[in-house]
């Protein structure tokens, strides 16, 4: 069996389903993420701290138990970046550049990985939201990909309608504030350099999920080996080598720095490169800091970094005594909750139907950068979807029923009556009361006038009454509520409801 080509065909066939589940539909995104998300480090380990008895959460152990292994084979089999990475490097270098052994600078990595855990167990996942691989290519997906995606369909649909073609039709492009953008595109341009420069040292220097992963690798079962006998250093494999971890002048191939893309064996002609069992010997040699060194290091550039953002944390929660929080979605139980489990992936905002789910820049504080709110300028909550808790895949939106979800309350609406133009002009309106799918907003007849009057009892907060609103500012709006609630359901009165006409047996002619 050729390893590399069954790597490349079960990558290419997990990357392909990645990138419809940020680009389809409901149905295809809910469909995908139940199946690809299981395996996804990150969200399959919140999975296992927060909610225990979810299936998700035993995506993490098989991950760890598979990475004791066979290595690090989920950076080049399933991991969403990692195969986006090699894309970049066989567009860009090809076979035109050789790769080369690259020093391991095995600090840098280690202290992000002791950063990222120590501010998550604090509470602040600004560092899993910026480094976690899953979702950082989320926001890749959702938002360079994607707006990349709905241009080229747009311009087909422009181009078919002048033959008479209707096979598509337009889709509206969901709001990206212009920080988020950068962030986004800044990060896709990181990654695309270390790529096109220095093959997968992103996996090696900077990620998280890639430094934790590779000290497993180095107690792997099975890993790769150089026959020195067989060996003739032509440099072949080195050359291939996208992690630059085989060291062809000493013989010696780094276990945690290896991704497993068997390269190598493919690109060894004397079989001199094998993947067989391999009993792990630690060896902290030349290239490794020293035990003391690399605890000391980590220590110091961990207070100092945790010195630094302790009142960064208490920031964020002040405020959210002082101002309005953004609204966050059905099923997000409380902005507590919601902080401590979000990754900003942002797979809720691609599958949004009415684009009102946008990312937050500072809405939520440092520590919440690029999470997501519900932007009532922009869109309503549709009272007949809960795809975005279907497709969470960290538990920060519950997969509600639907029948529960149109009873959750997720903010509270108050009435400007100097802007209102009903109460200001005094003639009819009724957008909000229409807009409205739980009969909080409702008519009163005043002066042969209808005045909007709303009953909080049955309002939701899912803005269809904001977002209908045709004053300027905005005269009906939501506030959010920190922790969800649930209305009445509404029934109407027997005085509303019209007796059903009684039918007449055959034609009436």
């Amino acid at each position: 069996m050729n390893l590399k080509k069954l790597r490349i065909t079960i990558s290419t066939t997990v990357f392909i389903l990645f990138v419809l589940a940020f680009q389809g539909d409901e149905k295809i995104s809910t469909t995908l993420s139940n199946t690809l998300l299981y395996f996804q480090f990150t969200p399959s380990l919140l999975q296992f701290i927060h909610s225990r008895g979810h299936l998700l959460g035993l995506g993490f152990l098989l991950l760890l138990l598979a990475s004791f292994i066979f290595g690090r084979f989920y950076c080049s089999f399933l991991c969403p970046l990692g195969i986006l990475q090699d894309i970049f490097i066989r567009i860009f270098r090809g076979s035109r550049k050789r790769h080369a052994f690259q020093r391991s600078y095995r600090l840098v990595p280690y202290c992000l990985l002791v950063l990222t855990v120590v501010t998550a167990i604090l509470g602040s996942f600004v560092l899993v939201n910026l480094l976690d691989p899953y979702s950082l290519f989320g926001r890749i997906a959702a938002h360079p990909f994607k707006s990349l995606v709905l241009w080229i369909n747009n311009m087909m649909v422009n181009v078919f309608e002048q033959f008479d073609i209707y096979a598509l039709m337009v889709r509206k492009q969901h709001y990206i504030p212009f920080s988020i953008l950068t962030v986004s595109i800044g990060s896709f341009g990181i990654v695309l350099a270390f790529s096109i420069i220095s093959g997968r040292a992103y996996c090696n220097t900077i990620c998280p999920v890639g430094a934790l992963l590779g000290i497993v690798s180095r107690f792997s079962l099975f890993r790769f080996v150089i026959d020195k006998k067989k060996c003739r250093s032509c440099r072949s494999c080195e050359g291939v080598c996208k992690a630059g971890c085989i060291d062809i002048d000493r013989l010696e191939i780094d276990p945690s720095r290896c991704v497993a893309c068997f390269n190598c064996i493919d690109a060894c002609q004397k079989t001199a490169l094998n993947y067989q069992t391999q009993l792990a010997i630690l060896s902290w040699g030349r290239w490794v800091p020293s035990k003391r060194s690399f605890l000391v290091s980590t220590a110091a550039v961990s207070g100092t970094f945790l010195a630094a953002l302790f009142p960064i944390r208490l920031s964020p929660l002040e405020a959210m005594q002082r101002r309005q929080i953004p609204i966050i979605p059905p099923g997000s139980n409380s902005t507590a909750h919601f902080m401590q489990h979000c990754t900003a992936c942002h797979l809720c905002v691609s599958v949004c139907t009415t684009n009102v789910m946008v990312p937050a820049y500072l809405e939520y504080g440092v520590c919440g950068i690029m999470r997501p709110k519900l932007n009532y300028l922009q869109g309503h909550c549709d009272f007949d979807c809960n795809a975005c808790g279907q497709v969470c895949p960290t538990g920060a939106i519950a997969p509600l029923l639907l029948q529960e979800k149109k009873l959750t309350q997720i903010g509270t609406v108050s009435l400007n009556k100097a802007k209102c133009i009903v109460y200001v002009k005094k003639k009819h309106c009724g957008a909000c009361g229409e807009a409205c799918p739980t009969h909080a907003i409702f008519p009163v007849e005043k002066g042969l006038v209808l005045f909007p009057e709303i009953d909080l009892d049955y309002c939701i907060g899912c803005g269809a009454c904001e977002h209908a609103c045709p004053t300027k500012p905005k005269a009906i709006t939501v506030t959010s509520k920190i922790v969800h609630s649930k209305a009445q359901k509404y029934v109407p009165s027997a005085s509303t409801v019209q007796p059903a006409e009684k039918s007449n047996k055959g034609f009436p002619f």
